[in-house]
């Protein structure tokens, strides 16, 4: 059976409370929030992240994955099902890349 979550050179997991230090540098980064988010970017201010995460997993109308490098683990984005309206079938889909170097 084919492992949906996985490719080649990256894998969809769970994101963790380990992964914030990694990510904290992205919302920080106004490219990556100009491109990443429909809102005008601004820079996140501290304990943002962690009032997100946990606001994720409580959500009904949404997932969240983090993007991994197969060979290492490693995480280098993630990616937001979110706003999700079951009756219409619709939700907004963003994918972000914060590493640069993958």
């Amino acid at each position: 059976m084919q492992n949906l979550l996985q490719g080649q050179r990256v894998r969809l997991t769970a994101l963790t409370t380990e992964d914030l230090p990694t990510m904290r540098p992205w919302f920080q980064d106004a490219e990556f929030m100009r491109l990443f988010d429909a809102q005008a970017a601004n820079p996140k201010g501290p304990g943002w992240l962690e009032e997100w995460f946990n606001s994720t997993q409580k959500a009904t109308d949404g997932y969240y994955f983090a993007i991994r490098r197969v060979e290492d683990d490693a995480l280098i984005g993630y990616i937001e099902l979110d706003g999700i309206l079951w009756p219409h079938q619709v939700a907004w889909f963003s994918i972000g890349i914060g590493e640069r170097t993958c």
